[in-house]
């Protein structure tokens, strides 16, 4: 798992040879040198899962090889907390995200000095999607908490919300 999308491709062969990449996620044939002994140039790489090989051929020889690699440069990005500042918490909370590799969200709640954490690594990932963890706050009750979420991807990347104030 990269955080980047821009590679050095540094490609050599003990032969003159063709050197093709093979794009098996996209279907593509890409020559990168119809006739070389070394390929040296950055590549960018799209987001998400990337499966290619790279091919030197000279006559009737072929050599292979097949890299796998996945990209998420972007960060989880968290659009909503429920409920709102200054309302009424019953122990029901929800963030509204858009991230398209959760790793994990970790809700956080309570007060200064007795911070309580849940966290699920079952939460949906994509845009414009929603989790909501179940807090028993008996323990506060009649007391004002704080609450916030925290997003982590698969190339932990993280994020996390503001702090919220509920009355409970």
């Amino acid at each position: 798992v990269f955080t980047k999308q821009t590679f050095f491709m540094d490609i050599q062969t003990n032969k003159i040879a063709s050197i093709t990449m093979i794009d098996h996620v996209a279907g593509t044939q890409r020559t990168l040198c119809p006739n070389c002994v070394s390929y040296q140039k950055p590549m960018n790489f799209k987001q998400g899962f990337n499966d290619l090989t790279i091919r030197a051929v000279k006559g009737g020889e072929v050599k292979e090889k097949r890299i796998s690699f996945f990209i998420d440069n972007l960060k989880p990005r968290i659009t909503k907390t429920m409920p709102l500042q200054n309302k009424f918490a019953n122990g029901e909370f929800i963030v509204t995200y858009d991230e398209a590799n959760v790793k994990n969200i970790v809700f956080n709640y309570g007060t200064s000095g007795n911070v309580l954490s849940l966290e699920s690594t079952t939460c949906p990932s994509g845009k414009a999607q929603s989790c909501m963890f179940d807090a028993n706050l008996s323990d506060f009750d009649g007391m004002r908490i704080d609450y916030w979420f925290t997003i982590t991807d698969v190339a932990n990347n993280a994020v996390s919300s503001k702090k919220v104030k509920v009355l409970v």
